[in-house]
Parts: structure tokens; sequence; C-alpha cells
């Protein structure tokens, strides 16, 4: 009899390959709103039994554990009879143990038993648990003022911007969940935007990704502080993530019939309201890492996506790209690349690379791609559909000094990284557009590999090197699974050059070697059992591409239309309208561009929209996404009317409007949930359903399956055998989003019958989460159901923290009840910055209640700011003001909106003054009123106006700075007014005492140093002390990395260069001035004017001299 690990070795064998993953992502559109299938079949369920429980049950197989193997007497014990009763219940356990000394027959059925139930127990080797994990951590924190795209140009609110980084190490521990099989253990940080923080390749004990030990945040986020390692779900909006130091939703899930085990991660992201959700899974005896990913829009108007997955891999000295293409591109497509040879330089090496540099893929057409080390002998492969998936991004930060700073500034020993990422879009300059009811999602693969120097080839079955060396063939292959009699073929166009069986696992590379004689293209195909594993030909066929024409600016309405929606997608709303009138200009029966123009309005002035939309259908009656725009400017008009006759009246137009756009295909399918969200809130819940329930492709979307299940469920609609159907009808949803709160609400209010429902959350449930599922059922007017509703997991005080939980114990159950959810609502809804426009009508609701509450007043400007209702926002913050409410948040708000909306100097002035009075220690109040204070110094011809501001602005600082010296911004406008007054000596002081952090790539407070040196060495040489003024030149060209700012490859020093020639002659140093002026005269152009005239000036300079003349 074999030991357990023999039993599981034995079923592996008659595990089959997975799938091709040719076909596994799909663009979701009205009907085609289902899981992702493969193209050889259907994906597994997530879930293999109806209900989701809050976590995985798990059961430990001892699977990680080799028993002892070296004779029955000893393998069949009561050690091993004892390890088996934990992992696994077996009716016949205690008569084994009470007869286990009866006779040697017996011991030898115990052994057959526990054999059969530990292989059995070994089909599913896969495992889920929560835990803890404690990382050196340098904190961070949040700004207390909400960004605004209006006034500060970032797309964040109602995140925080997380700017305030600290430089002192502390200990911090992290929720962790753990995904484990017999090949990689994974480990994820939910608070920390669900990143994996580490995978170990257990076939090798080195980790698959680049690890960072330590959590030390940059400023490179879009809210700020990131983190670099691991893998980041990058959710944009545009750039990194809004969420990555934040929490998210995790749930584990049960295992599948398969034995596979899956973690879901995601949010539902608060600038636009759409849903993201990544759900990995590790499949038994598998090395891959099999992600499937979606992105849903729920709302009523068109939002963007944005999605790359974000890997970190090690940059080591024999670091190589390996991207099967003839083309990339930067950034915005603007420059293009040869691939891999540009220039004479190899762009698929590391060292190659000095600054920081991305290159996408232009027109890939594989479905595989990553990078090796080859010092490290191991690497990374990604695959996934290149038709669904096209995106390809290398990213470095190169060898040189700017690189070099910038990882200084995230990691403490792990050294430097680059980025291997993945996504559905071609650029990073690139968003997507979901529009109602619409998702996009896809599938793709990663796993680890080492032992064959790199891959020609790969797929979701093994990787491949093929190298052709004196005549001969040979081919080395590395699985992620075992299979121990693969039959590798390889021929050419004329003849079989070699059929031989090897053994393909993921543990020991597989090498087969043919002569080939003077073959040059061979076709390779590995097969097993009569299923082809892999089949390509090599070398590969990659076309030559060339770079697309460049983008003309638009000329017809229908470019004008396209080049708006682009701005649009991207918040840039004002160049939206813009191109949208400009079509408009040029057809004013343009339907598109009066469609695009109602969307614009729609959150800040849905009255406008509605104009739009009705001059839109005047154009095409029969228009969907007119009518359905009327339909969502109504509702917004009904929800905030209020007078009662006017509400009625706006919500029969919104009611007849969506019906209308039901009947067009392109919007039938949000056009029904509209319907039925209006009918729900008007407690025409039977309708709805009705509504819903007759035949269409509406019955595959989310949004309306679930408004389905809940006009269905026992405690909406009428109980009876419809909750069968709701609850099945939610439980769809779990499959298609295992993080959908609203499907449990509705699973809950069928199973309850207690007056008061009690929903259980799943542990790893945010906060954020439970007020976006409350905020979903006030909305549609369901305060009954709130009032008759608690959340399992809800104190006092809000969410419990989540306990840790051992991998070896089961989860304890969750207590049963909760604090009822009307009891929290004020709180829970309090807490954050609003951004949802239903919050709208309650908060004025409230306010009108009791005008004097100043919060309500700040509340209401931060939300109608965010929807674009500028002047009634800047009423609000002024009402706050005179309540005394968070005076330094409103006058710093109306400030910037004199500021940026009116460019009103003085009202900013007034407003911001106003703001570091009340809390002068405010480091951003500080920062805005000093760049204010500059700019109207910069628009002054009065000397001494001038000198008043740069005085202000620098005692402003000095009074904050305790708060600010850490901030780059703070620092640098404090010593760019120290640099306006003449004090350069204090300059210079301040920027050697401080440690600032810098955002990426910016580089502010290093050229205030460089310039504040070469002040004071300008002083030195006109007063004749030429070795001082040698010394603060030779400081100038320095990069101290107090500053975080690192040398650029291209950096232009004439400027300094000249400088330091004429100290050095003055020196007498003849040599040595000559060497200077001759770096100055000889550097490329620059284009700054300065730096041109010093390299005149240098040239000049040697020109002089008789015996370099000519140089």
């Amino acid at each position: 009899m074999r030991s357990a690990w023999a039993a599981q070795a034995f079923l592996a064998k008659k595990k089959s390959a997975v799938p091709s993953q040719r076909g596994a992502g799909t663009i979701e559109r009205s009907q085609r709103d289902k899981a992702v299938r493969s193209k050889h079949g259907a994906l597994p369920r997530l879930a293999d039994r109806g209900d989701f429980a809050p976590t995985a049950e798990i059961m430990l197989a001892g699977v990680d554990e080799r028993p002892d193997c070296h004779g029955l007497a000893r393998s069949v014990n009561l050690r091993l009879l004892r390890r088996f009763s934990r992992i696994h219940y077996c009716p016949m356990k205690r008569v084994l143990l009470r007869r286990f000394r009866l006779c040697g027959a017996c011991v030898l059925v115990a052994a057959v038993l526990i054999a059969v139930q530990i292989a059995l127990a070994s089909s599913a080797p896969v495992r889920a648990w929560r835990g803890q994990i404690e990382l050196p951590t340098y904190p961070w924190s949040g700004v207390k003022h909400p960004y605004f795209r209006g006034t500060d140009r970032l797309n964040i609110y109602p995140y925080p911007m997380l700017d305030f980084l600290s430089r002192d190490r502390t200990n911090r521990v992290y929720r962790t969940v753990v995904l484990e099989n017999d090949c990689l253990r994974i480990t994820f940080l939910p608070d920390l935007g669900g990143r994996v923080h580490e995978v170990i390749d257990k076939t090798t004990g080195q980790p698959m990704f680049y690890v960072n030990h330590v959590i030390k945040p940059a400023l490179i986020g879009q809210c700020g502080a990131w983190i670099s390692g691991g893998i980041e779900w990058n959710t944009g909006p545009q750039g990194h993530t809004v969420g990555c130091m934040q929490p998210v939703d995790f749930v584990i899930l049960p295992p599948g019939k398969d034995g596979s085990q899956s973690v879901a991660i995601g949010e539902t992201e608060r600038i636009y309201g759409t849903k993201w959700t990544v759900v990995v899974t590790l499949r038994p005896g598998r090395s891959f890492i099999e992600e499937r990913i979606r992105i849903y829009n729920p709302t009523d108007s068109i939002r963007p996506y944005y999605f790359w997955n974000c890997t970190a891999v090690p940059n080591t000295k024999g670091f190589r790209f390996i991207y099967p293409m003839t083309l990339g591109t930067d950034h915005g497509a603007e420059r293009f690349f040869n691939w891999p040879i540009h220039d004479g330089k190899d762009l698929t090496r590391g060292t190659n690379y000095q600054d920081a540099a991305s290159i996408f893929a232009w027109e890939c057409d594989k479905d595989f791609f990553g990078s090796y080390n080859d010092d490290l002998d191991r690497g990374v492969v990604a695959c996934a559909n290149y038709h669904v998936l096209p995106g390809k991004k290398a990213w470095t930060w190169g060898w040189g000094g700017y690189g070099t700073m910038h990882q200084a500034d995230l990691t403490d020993t792990d050294g430097p990284y680059n980025e291997v990422q993945t996504g559905p879009l071609t650029t990073q300059a690139d968003v997507g557009r979901l529009d109602p009811c619409e998702a996009i999602s896809w599938q793709e693969w990663w796993y680890p590999i080492h032992g064959i120097g790199g891959f020609d080839f790969a797929n979701t079955n093994l990787a491949a090197t093929v190298r052709l060396e004196g005549g001969k063939l040979v081919l080395k292959l590395l699985g992620t699974g075992e299979w121990p009699n693969a039959l590798v073929h390889v021929s050419d166009d004329r003849r079989v050059l070699l059929d031989q069986i090897a053994r393909i696992d993921q543990q020991h590379p597989a090498e087969v070697t043919t002569d080939v004689d003077d073959a040059k293209r061979f076709l390779i195909r590995i097969s097993t059992d009569g299923t082809t594993l892999a089949e390509w030909n090599f070398p590969l066929d990659l076309p030559a591409r060339t770079p697309p024409p460049r983008k003309k600016a638009p000329e017809t309405p229908a470019e004008f239309v396209v080049s708006a929606w682009q701005h649009f997608l991207l918040a840039r709303f004002d160049d939206a309208e813009r191109d949208f009138k400009k079509a408009l200009e040029k057809d004013p029966q343009c339907h598109d561009a009066l469609v695009g123009l109602a969307n614009i309005e729609m959150d800040r002035a849905p009255a406008r929209a509605a104009d739009y939309a009705r001059a839109a259908i005047a154009v095409d009656p029969n228009s969907g996404r007119a009518q359905y725009a009327l339909a969502a400017a109504e509702h917004r008009l009904n929800l905030e009317e209020g007078s009662a006759d006017n509400a009625r009246n706006h919500f029969k137009t919104a009611l007849e409007s969506a019906w209308k756009a039901t009947c067009d295909p392109l919007t039938a399918i949000p056009a029904r949930a509209l319907v039925a969200r209006l009918l729900i809130r008007d407690s025409n819940v039977a309708q709805a359903a009705q509504v819903l329930g007759e035949p269409g492709p509406w019955q595959a979307d989310s949004l309306c399956r679930g408004l389905l299940a809940y006009c269905l469920s026992a405690r909406v609609g009428e109980a009876g055998t419809k909750n069968r159907l709701s609850d099945s009808l939610a439980r769809q949803n779990l499959e298609v989003d295992p993080l959908d709160l609203f499907a449990r609400l509705v699973l809950a209010l069928n199973k309850d019958t207690e007056p008061i429902v009690s929903l259980v959350v799943p542990e790893g449930t945010d906060r954020n989460s439970i007020v976006h599922l409350i905020a979903q059922v006030r909305d549609l007017g369901g305060r009954a159901i709130l009032s008759s509703l608690a959340i399992d997991g809800i104190s006092e005080g809000g969410l419990e923290p989540t306990a840790p939980e051992s991998p070896a114990r089961a989860p304890k159950k969750r207590r049963q009840g909760g604090v009822p959810v009307l009891a929290q609502y004020e709180t829970l809804m309090a807490v954050d910055w609003p951004w949802r426009y239903t919050d709208l009508p309650e908060l004025y609701a409230k306010y009108n209640a009791n005008s004097r509450d100043g919060k309500l007043a700040l509340s209401l400007g931060n939300l109608l700011f965010h929807l674009g209702r500028h002047d009634a926002a800047r009423e609000m913050w002024k009402r706050a003001d005179e309540l005394g409410v968070e005076p330094a948040m409103a006058n710093r708000a109306l400030g910037m909106a004199a500021l940026t909306l009116d460019n009103n100097l003085d009202t900013a002035l007034a407003h911001l003054t106003k703001a570091h009075q009340a809390d002068p220690k405010d480091a951003i109040v500080a920062r805005d009123l000093s760049r204010v204070l500059h700019r109207i110094a910069d628009v002054s011809d009065s000397p001494e106006r001038k000198r008043e501001a740069w005085q202000r602005a620098r005692a402003s600082l000095e009074s904050a700075f305790e708060q600010g010296k850490g901030r780059s911004d703070f620092v640098a406008i404090l010593a760019r007014s120290l640099m306006r007054l003449g004090d350069y000596s204090g300059t210079t002081k301040l920027l050697d005492t401080v440690r600032i952090t810098i955002w990426e790539g910016a580089r502010e407070a290093h050229d205030l140093f460089e310039e504040a040196h070469l002040a004071i060495g300008e002083q030195h040489l006109e007063a004749g002390r030429a070795a001082e003024a040698l010394a603060e030149f030779n400081r100038a060209l320095e990069y101290p990395e107090n500053l975080a700012t690192g040398r650029l490859e291209n950096a232009r020093e004439a400027h300094i260069h000249y400088l330091r020639g004429k100290a050095l002659a003055a020196l007498g140093k003849r040599d040595e001035a000559i060497a200077a002026w001759k770096l100055a005269a000889e550097e490329p152009p620059s284009g700054d004017p300065k730096k041109e005239r010093a390299r005149e000036n240098a040239r000049k300079e040697l020109d002089a001299l008789p015996d370099v003349r000519g140089h």
C-alpha cells in the first residue's frame, strides 16, 4: 500500500490538460453578460452548492505532510490514524481504533481504508485561509481636505489624498488571505487594495514575483501613496489605482468540484460606481494562477473602465523581457520602437535602460509573454487571449540615478524591480467605455518557470525553449501540470524529425534533442493520450508591424463626437463639451452630439440634460440612447423636486421615456432596469417583477437579475413559490460576482422569518460596501426593509475587526443578529464624503429640516461640487463657514474654486487667508495660500508688493512647517519663497535638513537646491573667493538622498560646468577649466535659453585659448 503522497500522485496522472485559453475572454454587452467561457467548454462553477458561506470550509488533506513509507507496520499506526481522524471524518474510524490490535488482517483493512480516504482527500489539495502578517511599515496618512476635479485637477473624489508619508519605520499587522496548492502559495493583503504580496513557487522554494518585505509608500498612485511588489490590481480610473492603499472586499469561495479553490477580491469604486471583481483560482496539481476579472457598470450613466494587472519582477543584471512582437510604443502611442533591437539597442535587456521607460506591445498576435532572469535561471509567464487582452506592458526604472533614487523610496533592502503588465487596453493613455448594464470580463493565467533559460513559446500547459546548436534542435520544456508520458513531435516540411516520449512536470525541466541537418523551420507538437498540450511553429511567425498614421485633428461632426467621448471618459468634461458643440456647429442635427451633451449635463444640470435629450429625440424619435438619457435626467429631477405634483410629472416622463428606450436593442437592458427601479420605488413591485420576468436579454444581466430577485423575495413581494426563483436568481448573481452583497441580502430576506432579518456578510467585507448596500436599498424606496434589517458584523462602532484564522482550524460560526441598520444609518452614511447623486435628496431634506447644521452644509457642498454644481456648492460652503463648521476646510474649498474657476486671485487670497487663520498649522492650506501669493507677486509690477507677498508666503509656511516638512510640494514652495527673498543660505540650509518624498517625476526641490548653490557660488566668484565658489558649483551637481531625486541620463548641466570652468580658471587650474568648458560646450542642445547661453560662452572661452582652438 502506498502512502498518501503516492496516492495523490497516482490520482494526478488522471488529470487532463486545462483547455486552451483562446476565446476565454468576453466583452459582456446586453444579452452576453454571463460567466467567462472557454472555446473548449465552460469554466468550472465558482461553487458546487447554492449558498456561499462567509468563508470557505477548509479541509486539510495532509498532502503537505509526507507519511512514513518504510513499511506497512510503521505506516499504519496510531499516529497516522490520529492524523486521519483530524482531517477527515470516517464512519469506520472508531471501529478501527477500538480493534486496532486484534489481528494483522485488521491492520491491513485499516491501511486500505485509510489510504483510500487520504487519496480521496488528496483529490482536493487546494487550501485557503485567513491570517495575519506583521510587516515593517512606513506610515502614511490622508489630507483632511477633499480634492476635486474642478479645483485640484485630480479625479479622485471621494477618495482622500494620501500624500503625508512618514519615513519613521514601525511594525504593523495586516490581514492576509492565503491560497495554496502543492505548487504555489499566494498571500493577499486585503487592507492594501487586495494586492498579492507574495507568491512562493513551491517547486523551487523561490518567490515567483518580486517581494518587497517592507511597506514603504512613495508618491506614485493617483491618491499619492503607492507600494511596489507582488501584483497590483490597477483599476485606475487612470494611473495607479485610487484604492491601492485602502481595504477592499474579499471572500474565500467554497471548493470547486475539481478540488480547486478560489479567492474573490474587489469593490464598488466610489468615483463612478462601477464594480470590479478579481477571482483568483488555484487548481490541484497545476502551477498556474488563474484569474477571472470582471468590470461591470450598474449605474445609469456611461462610465470609463481601466485595468492593468501590474506584476513586479526582480531587475537583476540578467533580466530580460520576453515579448513576442516586432513593434512597441510609448505610454501615449506617439513614439514607436522596433523590437527587439531599436537604434542598435537590445530593448529586451534590462541593463540597457538607464532611465525609467515603458513600452507597450503594438499589434502583438501571440497569447503569451513574460520575463526571465538569466542569472537566477527563473522567470514568469503570462497567458491570455490576445484578442481580448491586447495590452502587454514592459516597465523599468532603469539602472541610472533617477530610477535608483525612486526605488530607494519604495524599499529598504529588496533592490530594483521591473513590471510586466497585462490589460484590456492597448496603452495606459487609453480608457474603455462601459454603457449602463455593460460589463467586460476576461481570463488570464500566470505561472513561474525555471531551468529552461527563457521561453520561445508558452501556453497554459507548458513553456518551451528551442535552440539550434550545431545541426541539432534542443527543446527544453517545463509544464504547469504533470504528464509522465507526453509525446514530443518535431517535423519540418519534409519529414518527421522526432517522436519521443518525455516526462513533463512543474519541477524538472524536460530536454529532448534531435538532428535537424539544414532544416530551418519546424512544427513542434506536445501531446498526451490524444490531447494536444501545445503546438507551434519554430521560429514563431512574427509579422513586421509598422507605426500607424499620426492621428489627425477632428474635422467632421463624427470625428468631433469621437474626440468628445474620449475626453468625457477621461473626465475632461470641458473639452468634451467643446467638441460636442463643434460637432453641432458643423451639423445642427448631429444626434450623437446632442446625446453626448445630455450625458455631460446629467449630474450637474439634469434639466439641461433633459433639454438636450429632447433635442436628440426630435432628430430621431426612435433613438433608445436619447430616450434613455431623457429618462435618466427626468429621474434625477423627480428625486430632487420639492413639489409633489412636479415630482410626479417628472416620474411619469421618466417612466414613459424608459419604456420607449426598451424598444431599442442598444438600450433595452438598462432601460428595463430603469423601468423596474422606477416602479419599485413607486411601490409597484409586482409590475416591476413582470417587466423583468419577461423573456429577453435582460435576464442575463446582473442588475436586472438582482432587481427581479429582490421583487420576488419574501419580504418585498408576496411569500410563495416565487421565493425559490428569487433564491435562484440571487445565486446566479453570486456565481458571476461572489462579492455581490445585494444578492446575499435577497437570500437573507427569503430565509429569515424573524421580525428582524439578519444578514451575515462575508468576514472580508469592507465598511464602504455595507454603506453602498444600504444606499442601494434606500434608493429603491426600501426604508421598511432597512428598518427590519440587522447586519451581522456591525457594532456600535461600525464593522467588527476580522479575526485571524488558522489553516488548521475551520472558522468559528459568526454570531447571528446584529445592530439594526437604521440604528447606525446616520453614523454609517456620514463617515465618508458623499459621492452618489442619489445621496443628494436625502442631504437636502435633512438640511432643509435643520439649516443650522454646518456639517450637513459642508457635506452638501462637497457632493454638489463633485457633481459639477459649482455655484450651489459654493453657497453651501459659505453657509458652513458662517456656522463655524470646519472653517479651514470650507474656506480652502472656496479659495481654490475662486482660483481655478474664476481666476480671481484676490478672492482666492481672502478665503485662503481665512482658512490659514482658522488653522495655521495646516500644511495644505499654507501651501495653497503661498502659491496664490507667488502668483500675485508674479503679476505685480511693484517690487514692494512682490516682496510683501513672498514674506507672507514664507511666514505662512513656517507656521505649518512641522506638518509640511516631509512634503516636497511644501518644502519646494518654502525654498522658492526664500530664493525670491534672496536668502540663498537659508534655502540651502532648509534643503540640507529636510527629508522629503517626491511625486514620481517631480524635480522642483532639487532644481531649487541647484539654483541656490549656483547663486551662492556666483556671489563667491564675484567676491574673488574662487575656491568657495567651486565648492558651491560642485555641490550643484549633487543629488542628495534626502531630496529623493536622482540624476537623469540626459541631464543638461552646461550652465554648471561653465561656471565651474570659470572658478577653476581663477584658481589657475587651466586643464581642469578646459575640461569643464568642454563638457559644457559639447553637451547636446537642451532648448533652455540659460543652458544654451552657457554652451555658447564655454565655446567662446575655449576659442580664446590658442592651443585648444578648433576643439
